[in-house]
């Protein structure tokens, strides 16, 4: 199971779907940043992310920036 969490919905999980090529995927809009993160089999999961931020939890979150 793979869920994602983000700053645009107060980190609600959202379901990823696996792919036919055995990729997850999850669609969010992508107009303005975000923090966010992953739960893989019940562990939270960072990808590898060029931005991170410090969580209150002690732990980070990615970041996905928009340039304008």
């Amino acid at each position: 199971e793979v869920l994602f969490a983000s700053s645009r919905d107060n980190y609600k999980f959202l379901a990823a779907r696996e792919t036919k090529s055995h990729l997850w995927e999850v669609s969010m809009p992508a107009d303005k940043g975000f923090a966010y993160f992953y739960v893989v089999d019940g562990v939270i999961t960072l990808p590898d992310c060029p931005f991170t931020e410090n969580d209150d939890f002690g732990s980070k979150n990615c970041l996905y920036k928009v340039d304008m």
